[in-house]
């Protein structure tokens, strides 16, 4: 690797502060580099005139500057992510996108008006197709004017101080810009507004930088490449409680390490070519087919995994910062001058308390709280507990404390915590197999042992343990099993437990599937039946070298919200989503429409039947369909004690399928509540519904 990297740009103020938000980064990490700015003349600077809806996706405002890395003039280049070409010139890579500093087009008004403010027939500026088309669905009144420039000159003409400026220009109104632009070059004040995604949705990349550079230059690709590791506490069991940016930096990883206990509803969430490494002794091979035990390997690989360009996640239970080994983690990473973020996490004490209807903290009763371990390291040779100390607590939490309970009641009744202090111990908090029992210090290890409580386990000890009693809502609730993987856009009342009856994986070969995206341009629709159909169909469309910009002048459908949600992960605004959210809903949707001769893309999974695809073919289109993924029974499901549940919800005729081979019959008190009319004959004819 050189000793100094030659770094490309183009001369614009805003291109100049784009290189050094990205060389602060680099430079941290390879303090030892030097970096020369090499500033290039592109043509895109220079045409003024082009309308941008004539070059968008071509290599307009890069070309020059790829020329120049071909010809080993300069070793790296920078540039917007969005002004990328769909198609990169032969011989060159990304190395490198950057996170967004903002994603948000804004608003920046002459008068200081919002969009909604400004009056009829208003001008605004913008020279963007997609913001045209945009900001004429929200308001066909007003006047669209095709502006170029660089952000100073745009502004320049909004504020009327240019004289060049045409008659028309002179009376622009507003003008619609990159928020991100504005923050970058030091102008967040004047942004008018930002402007939310439901009136106008940006470039998916708006706001990231890319970095690029030549193929063959491998050093130079592993200089660029180190990503920030981040650290996310995963919650105590539900996969609902993981908090949502810890959610959606999953979404966003490569590898992730994950500790045994994670809910594999969470890892579902991540992208299908995502690496899943599980940890621990109870966790191997669970979910995946690699798995580690170590603390000292654990550490190596997230270290090895950064250094490899990946985004990294190491998810762990509950909450990263109580009693999760994160000490060693944070040492390592600080040795290899990795950055990290920790992103906090709900703790199993919280998790269990909270599901137990239990206070931790009272004005009248408790007004301490204490955390501690039932289990310390094997490397100490004497306990650090203080146990005269712990006893003065009005409130204790134990983690780890099942397997030696006794020995904690002893310790605490000989330090003067009185035998009758209420006490109750919460197994699998949050989870489907969750149960509480609550008795008196004294006798509590011997409610534990008969009432087959297993851990992980919180033993909580103090007066507020015994408003368990009175408070516990997670008992009393109505409980219902759900057998499908999106389970909140069914939500109505009572308490779901999630139990996934399917597993949703790649396919084996794509050879298939790729043909069809290869020749997506020819199609008017594509329909998505599942959210498991956006994430498949995107990442393979990332393998063959596209973006979601290919899907320009097509259609999108979803068959319902969740679906419509995920599309939006993807900078993807469908077209066509039912009120009703089902196969059934999607039809009826399309009897409105005339899509007679229409060419209709179905990616869908691997034992999907033809009745979607007959259904159209019916209202006259033509229809290719190609399986997205697979779907398969869950593994390891575990044995239910089905009489305690009081409704169980099907969402497909595969979870009816896989229901009745794993558990057969519903007991006869229990109700089956199917989501569509196909599924509810399945269930007919697998008698799970009279």
């Amino acid at each position: 690797m050189p000793g100094t990297v030659r770094v490309g740009t183009r001369k614009s103020p805003l291109a100049l502060k784009q290189v050094e938000e990205v060389l602060v980064g680099l430079k941290k990490f390879h303090p030892d580099v030097g970096f020369d700015i090499v500033t290039i003349d592109t043509y895109g600077d220079m045409d003024k005139k082009t309308p941008i809806s004539n070059i968008e996706g071509t290599d307009f405002f890069t070309r020059e500057i790829d020329h120049a890395l071909l010809r080993d003039e300069i070793d790296i280049a920078v540039h917007s992510a969005k002004d990328l070409p769909d198609n990169l010139k032969e011989g060159i890579k990304i190395a490198l996108i950057t996170e967004s500093i903002d994603p948000y087009d804004c608003l920046v008004s002459k008068s200081g008006l919002k969009l909604s403010e400004l009056p009829p027939g208003a001008k605004i500026g913008t020279s963007s197709s997609r913001r045209k088309t945009q900001l004429k669905k929200y308001r066909s009144d007003f006047q669209i004017v095709d502006i170029r420039g660089n952000i100073e000159e745009r502004l320049r003409l909004l504020d009327d101080r240019e004289r060049r400026v045409t008659n028309d220009e002179r009376r622009i109104d507003a003008i619609v810009i990159a928020a991100c632009a504005l923050l970058r070059l030091g102008l967040k004040q004047r942004i008018t507004e930002r402007l939310p995604f439901e009136i106008l949705r940006p470039h998916p990349l708006q706001g990231s930088l890319a970095v690029v550079t030549r193929k063959d230059k491998v050093d130079l690709i592993n200089l660029v490449k180190t990503k920030k590791v981040y650290i996310v506490g995963a919650g105590p069991g539900r996969p609902d409680l993981i908090s949502v940016r810890g959610l959606r930096i999953l979404k966003e990883a490569d590898v992730v390490i994950y500790d045994y206990l994670v809910d594999k509803a969470l890892l579902d969430e991540t992208k299908p070519e995502s690496e899943l490494i599980s940890c621990g002794k109870l966790g191997k091979n669970r979910f995946s087919g690699k798995s580690i035990e170590a603390q000292a390997r654990i550490s190596e690989l997230i270290v090895e995994k950064a250094k490899e360009g990946r985004r990294v996640v190491r998810l762990k239970n509950g909450d990263a910062t109580i009693f999760s080994r994160l000490r060693e983690e944070l040492e390592a990473l600080t040795r290899n001058k990795i950055e990290f973020e920790i992103v906090p996490g709900v703790t199993a004490a919280s998790a269990a308390a909270g599901f137990s209807g239990i206070p931790l903290t009272d004005r009248h009763d408790s007004s301490s709280v204490i955390f501690l371990t039932g289990h310390e390291s094997d490397d100490k040779r004497k306990t650090s507990i203080d146990w005269n100390r712990v006893a003065d607590f009005e409130s204790l939490v134990i983690y780890m404390g099942v397997d030696s309970i006794s020995k904690i009641v002893s310790e605490l009744i000989k330090s003067g915590k009185s035998g009758n202090t209420p006490a109750a111990v919460v197994s699998k908090a949050t989870d489907i197999n969750q149960k509480t029992v609550r008795g008196k210090l004294k006798n509590i290890a011997e409610k534990v042992r008969t009432g087959d409580i297993e851990p992980p386990a919180i033993f909580i000890i103090g007066k507020t343990a015994e408003l368990e009693k009175d408070f516990n809502w997670f008992r009393k609730n109505k409980r219902v099993l759900f057998t499908g993987l999106s389970k909140e856009r069914f939500f109505t009342d009572g308490t779901y437990y999630h139990l996934p009856l399917i597993d949703i994986g790649p396919l084996d070969d794509y050879k298939e599937f790729d043909s069809h995206l290869k020749k997506i341009r020819q199609f008017d629709w594509i329909v998505f039946a599942s959210r498991y159909g956006v994430e498949y169909f995107f990442g393979r469309l990332k393998k063959i070298g596209h973006d979601s910009r290919i899907l320009n002048n097509i259609k999108i459908a979803g068959v319902g919200n969740s679906t419509k949600a995920r599309l939006l992960d993807f900078g993807i605004s469908a077209d066509l989503v039912p009120q009703k959210e089902s196969s059934e809903g999607l039809i009826e949707e399309f009897e409105k429409i005339d899509i007679r001769g229409k060419n209709i893309f179905l990616p869908r999974s691997d034992i999907s039947d033809k009745g979607l695809e007959k259904a159209f073919q019916k209202l006259g289109a033509i229809i290719a369909t190609s399986s997205a993924y697979r779907n398969r029974i869950s593994r390891d499901l575990p044995d239910l004690d089905l009489t305690s549940f009081d409704e169980v919800m099907f969402t497909s005729p595969s979870t009816v399928r896989n229901f009745r081979k794993r558990y057969g019959r519903l007991p006869e008190h229990v109700k089956a509540k199917c989501i569509g009319d196909v599924t509810l004959r399945e269930a007919k004819r697998c008698r799970l519904i009279d």
